[in-house]
């Protein structure tokens, strides 16, 4: 079911709240407030967080599954003291003001309330949670590399293509994740049936969700190096043809210029030869890696619905 603008919105909101309240859980552990107190204020680390919690007005129960929620914030939102602590969370906003609050009785409560998050965070069932929220990343990156690592076995080089595949900003159907989905099926049925983009051996992908780009797909492809040179012109051709498909509003960014890459340590796309054990070394445990990482954004707009990532079927070389 498609949701409307304002469900869309609401959604978006309420998934970059939650993001940042867990990016604060996650400081605050890390810096304990009794460390970053100043004069005037409570710490620093803990303002941020009953900040980001005072923000969190809509339930995001009714908009999200709890597998989908970022740890930190699923765990904090769970405690018996969710009605309290969002009350408290209000005053560090009058604080603002002169509330009659006092920063330093606010600072108690605050940390009595955190006190019991550290405890939370320590407990198996928790850490379970944890767990099984990075799973998938760890999972496809190992799953990945073993990918990759047999098509080298069975090439002598491989072209390595990146290209991003997304909509331009301010189109509705980016923040839609029905619609994007259904576009980003067309797509792969009109690649995988392309004749003029020959020669690939294998490919794999990873959905992600910009707040401002909205849903958009990274694509690694790879070719039979001794058929295929050009990197550069295959993602041209590859991003037009989303382009194509998406028919307005499709945008694509070719990953393989001098000016992406040369912010790599190691440069791991194009001409991969299968000897060369630092390049893949950096494709393997670098690039793979970065490109499955954790996404909490699309976690909570896509939920469990479909696979966020994929990767093609290895062929007989």
């Amino acid at each position: 079911m498609r949701m409307n603008d304002q469900q869309s919105l609401d959604k978006l909101l309420v998934a970059q709240q939650l993001v940042a309240l867990d990016k604060a859980i996650q400081v605050y552990l890390n810096k304990p407030v009794s460390k970053s107190y100043n004069n005037s204020a409570i710490g620093t680390s803990l303002y941020q967080v009953l900040l980001c919690y005072a923000a969190l007005r809509k339930p995001s129960s009714d908009l999200f599954t709890q597998g989908s929620m970022p740890p930190y914030s699923r765990l904090l939102l769970s405690l018996d003291a969710y009605h309290y602590l969002h009350t408290l969370a209000g005053s560090v906003l009058n604080a603002l003001t002169y509330s009659v609050l006092s920063y330093q009785t606010l600072k108690v409560i605050a940390e009595q309330m955190m006190g019991r998050l550290v405890v939370e965070v320590q407990q198996e069932e928790f850490k379970q949670q944890l767990k099984a929220y990075q799973r998938a990343s760890r999972d496809n990156a190992k799953h990945y590399r073993q990918y990759l690592q047999t098509l080298l076995e069975q090439y002598r080089r491989l072209l390595i293509v990146r290209v991003d595949l997304g909509y331009q900003q301010g189109n509705p159907s980016a923040h839609d994740y029905t619609a994007f989905c259904e576009t980003f099926d067309r797509f792969k049925r009109r690649f995988l049936l392309s004749t003029e983009i020959h020669g690939r051996v294998g490919y794999l992908w990873k959905m992600e969700y910009g707040l401002t780009k909205g849903f958009h797909v990274h694509l690694l492809l790879a070719y039979d190096g001794d058929v295929r040179l050009g990197y550069y012109f295959i993602a041209n051709q590859v991003g037009k043809l989303w382009r194509n498909v998406v028919e307005e509003g499709g945008v694509f960014y070719n990953c393989n210029t001098v000016q992406h890459t040369r912010h790599y340590p190691v440069r791991c796309v194009g001409l991969v030869e299968h000897k060369d054990d630092k390049v893949v070394e950096a494709l393997l445990n670098r690039l793979i890696p970065y490109l499955v990482k954790t996404d909490p954004y699309v976690k909570l707009m896509a939920g469990s619905r479909r696979k966020l990532t994929d990767r093609g079927q290895l062929l007989s070389a």
